[in-house]
């Protein structure tokens, strides 16, 4: 497959350089002075997954402020920020030239309510698929990115419809590669799945300033926790009309601290690297979709709304003395 890989963090640089030990020809888009850094340097990966260095003439770079896209593909993964998906599959369009296309979209971020989003933006020729990545990426210096955690396979599905064999040659090629990926068809319970993970421990994690393991060992946290999936079991009974847990109890002492954080214990949440850098958070789209999703149906959720509050305010106030992006914008979703 070629394959088009926007969004050059830490994430999209590492399923990147899985797709290409696999064989896949991929294309990175990205900013002008990634570009310089990555066609100089290449990529190296470390970690679970053991060491692959990543020459520079094994992948193409095109810089998204300047270069326009002359071919098309079989399927472009939007590895961006929740918050910059939108601006990033326009910018992308507006570089394709008319002949060419960009296949399938596939989304990989955190959160609720992406796909939802980019199914009404695309044309309907456009096949839009979500994945449920529990896999830790994270940078090091000078050109590294380290995988610290692995929950699960990729997890690659499509919330709308779709034809399976579509959404199961995208699997194949991950397959290739050295990061598990699997077919999921009922990826909705998926991802909520993984929006529950995130709600209770990315913020957390980010407030704290502390591993995974280390908030599975703080009481007070794993109470939190507790409050906080409590509320999101509300909403998604309410709003989406799917069955999924009994209680905020239920998940997070019968499957959050017993089954996944041992297996991502080591990882520091992504929410806190984004604020150490001054970079706005996808809290937006974790526990303030929850808010949303309470407010859209006269419920509250007063825990999550404080949770959003408290990491926005840390991202700006961070953001100020950093001289990064972050904007305190408050629970608006």
């Amino acid at each position: 497959m070629k394959i088009l890989v926007a969004g050059t963090g830490a994430v999209g640089l590492g399923l990147a350089g899985s797709l290409i030990t696999g064989g896949a020809e991929i294309h990175l888009f990205g900013r002008g002075f990634t570009k310089h850094k990555r066609e100089k340097d290449g990529i190296k990966i470390r970690g679970l997954f053991g060491s692959f260095d990543i020459s520079p003439d094994q992948f193409q770079f095109l810089d998204c402020d300047s270069e326009q896209i002359n071919t098309s593909y079989d399927l472009t993964i939007i590895a961006t920020k929740a918050y910059d998906v939108a601006n990033c599959v326009e910018n992308l369009l507006r570089c394709l030239t008319a002949e060419h296309q960009i296949g399938g979209v596939l989304l990989v971020q955190n959160g609720w309510g992406i796909a939802q989003e980019m199914r009404q933006e695309l044309s309907e020729s456009i096949p839009v698929y979500s994945a449920s990545v529990i896999t830790g990426f994270e940078k090091f210096e000078p050109r590294g990115i380290e995988i610290t955690a692995h929950a699960d396979d990729i997890k690659i599905g499509c919330l709308f419809e779709h034809q399976p064999s579509q959404v199961e040659a995208v699997v194949k090629e991950f397959r290739r590669g050295f990061i598990p990926a699997s077919y999921d068809e009922d990826i909705a319970r998926t991802l909520l799945n993984k929006l529950m993970y995130n709600l209770c421990l990315n913020p957390l994690g980010a407030l704290l300033g502390c591993s995974y393991g280390e908030l599975a060992s703080n009481k007070c946290a794993t109470d939190l926790m507790s409050k906080m999936a409590e509320e999101a079991v509300n909403c998604i009974k309410a709003s989406l009309k799917i069955e999924c847990w009994n209680s905020g109890d239920e998940y997070v002492y019968g499957e959050l601290l017993p089954k996944l954080i041992p297996l991502t214990a080591a990882h520091h949440s992504s929410m806190l690297q984004d604020i150490r850098s001054g970079r706005k958070t996808e809290i937006q789209y974790i526990n303030g979709a929850v808010v949303g999703l309470a407010n859209r149906n006269g419920i509250r959720a007063p825990v999550n709304e404080t949770i959003v509050n408290l990491i926005e305010s840390l991202a700006e106030s961070t953001a100020v003395r950093t001289g990064g992006s972050a904007s305190l914008r408050g629970v608006t979703r």
